[in-house]
């Protein structure tokens, strides 16, 4: 049946949604077309809303918010707070955090993105340089208790309002917020680093050197970890320990010296012909040796998910009769793997860049140490 003559059945909403989460682009325009020219308002407005989560996910913030004008009032539940947030925080993307702020407080509290709104809605007072309302906004949410079990918004709240503190050289404050973030969180580790921060600007070098340790003896990949290597020789200065502050920053050019060297094979991996790209890709993140390259900003999860569903989708085209399809497949998947080879050896680059800085202020320190060691003499 013409599916144009049935715009009012339950079903189309869903067919809709299949061909978006297909990436089905063009047969999803043609729909929305006729839904917009013949359906009534209310089908529109859901159907907008699809688009306009499409287009957020994948960052076309611009395109999103034509999607989500004007349609939050007609979408039901969940579905309208859901909608809001996604437009302030697609014009908070935008730099636009004035008509952000606006636009949050239309959320219900009684939502359950009412503390992802609030948490956006900090930020973008915060940006503003209103800094007392931002502080408020965080507060009103963490000292609520109905949001205590929305642990992983909580324990970004309470990162954001600790550095925010920290920035302001509020430092006991700022230790206290980040004292309260999960040990088992996302955000531990920069947590971890900010209770540094707070404690070595409160001249307490035993509290820093205690934490950062913690930080140094972690085995991930991340930023955070790196940059203990280079702070703890320096609290042991602080701490009048030259010799052992000398040892620390050895250690620290080692490490930096290692990493580096991982990271610059990694690219000689990568550019061999042996390179395979299925073997770097787990669990939607880049892995090369144990080196963590997930990096959001150079690339959207959906990038991988899609990249997922085509090394399928080359699979069963292989050995069939269709030898179009074939070539397109294999063609869509060179261009697929060719694109996140690229973004795989600048996010590789990025990171040798950070660490050849840490490297360098490593020998800075260093040397600064034994002359000053030498003048004293």
């Amino acid at each position: 049946m013409p599916i144009k003559k049935h715009l009012d059945h339950p079903a189309l909403l869903n067919f809709l949604s299949i061909l978006l989460t297909h990436n089905e682009l063009i047969s999803a325009r043609k729909l929305y077309e006729e839904i917009k020219n013949n359906a009534d308002r209310n089908v529109l407005s859901n159907a907008s809303y699809l688009f306009a989560q499409y287009f957020y996910k994948r960052k076309q913030f611009n395109e999103a918010l034509t999607y989500l004008s004007g349609i939050s009032e007609d979408l039901a539940g969940e579905a309208s707070n859901h909608a809001v947030l996604l437009k302030g925080i697609s014009l908070q993307k935008l730099k636009k955090h004035r008509e952000a702020i606006k636009v949050y407080s239309n959320i219900n509290i009684n939502s359950k993105h009412y503390p992802a709104a609030m948490l956006n809605n900090a930020i973008a007072n915060i940006r503003q340089g209103w800094w007392t309302d931002g502080h408020i906004m965080l507060n009103t949410v963490l000292n609520d208790p109905k949001y205590k079990k929305s642990e992983t918004i909580i324990n970004r709240l309470y990162l954001v309002l600790g550095y925010s503190l920290l920035y302001k050289e509020f430092y006991r404050n700022a230790r206290d917020a980040f004292r309260n973030v999960g040990l088992n969180s996302k955000h531990t580790n920069r947590a971890l680093m900010g209770i540094a921060l707070s404690a070595t600007n409160q001249e307490d070098y035993i509290g820093a050197l205690n934490v950062l340790t913690i930080l140094k003896n972690k085995k991930t990949s991340e930023l955070t970890v790196d940059e203990s290597y280079i702070l703890l020789p320096y609290i042991y200065e602080k701490l009048g320990q030259g010799l052992t502050a000398s040892t620390s920053y050895s250690n620290a050019m080692e490490y930096y010296s290692n990493k580096i060297n991982a990271l610059k094979s990694a690219k000689t991996y990568i550019n061999s012909t042996d390179y395979q790209f299925e073997n770097i890709v787990k669990d939607n993140h880049l892995l090369i040796d144990s080196i963590k390259l997930y990096e959001k900003r150079e690339y959207p999860r959906y990038l991988i998910n899609n990249y997922y569903r085509l090394v399928e989708f080359k699979k069963a085209s292989e050995g069939k009769t269709n030898k179009k399809l074939s070539v397109k497949v294999n063609d869509l998947y060179s261009i697929y793997v060719k694109y996140l080879k690229n973004i795989t050896l600048n996010i590789i680059d990025t990171r040798i860049t950070q660490l050849n800085s840490y490297m360098n202020q490593s020998r800075y320190g260093l040397a600064r140490l034994y002359d000053s060691s030498t003048e004293s003499k």
